[in-house]
């Protein structure tokens, strides 16, 4: 079997981190695979592996803005399948061409849930998440295949779209071996110290559903009650949000005494920082694998 896999929505952050990470993990020839083709642009690309059985194709409109790479996939892609592949993978959860059979995946809850939604308030953003709800269910309806992270998300995202035609499954996202670390015992606060304090890592870029903002207010109260306590914030930040967060930061740590901003860090780099955290903090509202 021929397999062949959209990137055409795959420029950064979680979707290409997924795709790289898959392919440098799988073993095509172990399921019955004899060749792998991936469609995308040329940054997206460059960053994949190139082994024998993988074949990268570039696309230049998948270079250009949002209406020509969906042009693309609507168009073009389904000529390019044609006697290149058996079975098309979209990980980006929305396709509307005519290409069959055809797998997709849900990595995104927040087009599913109204109240994390209405966060965004009358924005760009909010008209988006509404047209990637529509978008992707009606993909995931007439997909002949539908992948979830976990049963959480699948039972909420069928909740909203309904009967889908095609088989669906539950395939989590694995752990790169480099985030794994000898066990160590942790540390007890009263052996932390101004000099070595308690450290406290959030690692997720800055949304209105994040609540780095209320992190923030807590690590405050708790230096207040006189722990040894700092926070590293990793992750980049939309205008929204950071702007919410900037106004945090003013008022709880105006002098920048006991929070790090790092902004994006590579995704090669983060072990290094989880190693170094004494806890891990996930405030967010809205997760699809949390």
């Amino acid at each position: 079997m021929r397999v062949g896999i959209d990137a055409s929505n795959l420029r950064a952050g979680g979707g290409i981190t997924h795709l790289v990470e898959m392919l440098g993990a799988c073993h095509p020839a172990a399921a019955g695979i004899s060749h792998i083709v991936v469609w995308g642009g040329a940054d997206t690309l460059a960053r994949l592996p190139s082994p024998p059985w993988l074949t990268l194709r570039h696309e230049p409109d998948l270079d250009r803005s949002l209406p020509y790479r969906l042009a693309w996939q609507r168009f073009a892609l389904h000529r390019r399948a044609l006697g290149q592949c058996d079975l098309l993978f979209t990980p980006g959860g929305s396709y509307s061409g005519p290409f069959r059979p055809f797998v997709t995946m849900s990595r995104n809850l927040l087009p599913f849930q109204v109240a994390e939604r209405r966060r965004y308030g009358a924005s760009w953003m909010n008209v988006k998440l509404r047209l990637l709800r529509r978008g992707q269910a009606a993909t995931f309806r007439r997909a002949d295949g539908v992948i979830f992270l976990n049963a959480y998300a699948k039972d909420v995202v069928l909740a909203d779209v309904g009967a889908v035609r095609g088989r669906v499954a539950v395939i989590p996202h694995g752990v790169d071996d480099r985030f794994r670390a000898s066990r160590r015992p942790a540390r007890a606060l009263e052996a932390c110290s101004g000099e070595a304090p308690f450290r406290v890592l959030y690692v997720s870029n800055v949304e209105p559903y994040k609540h780095h903002w209320h992190v923030v207010d807590a690590v405050a109260r708790l230096r207040s009650a006189g722990l040894p306590i700092v926070l590293d914030l990793i992750g980049n930040a939309t205008s929204q949000a950071g702007a919410r967060l900037t106004t945090a930061l003013a008022r709880f740590d105006p002098g920048a005494t006991f929070v790090t901003c790092r902004g994006a860090v590579p995704h090669e780099d983060l072990p290094a920082h989880y190693a170094r955290a004494d806890l891990f903090v996930f405030a967010s509202s809205c997760e699809n694998m949390p």
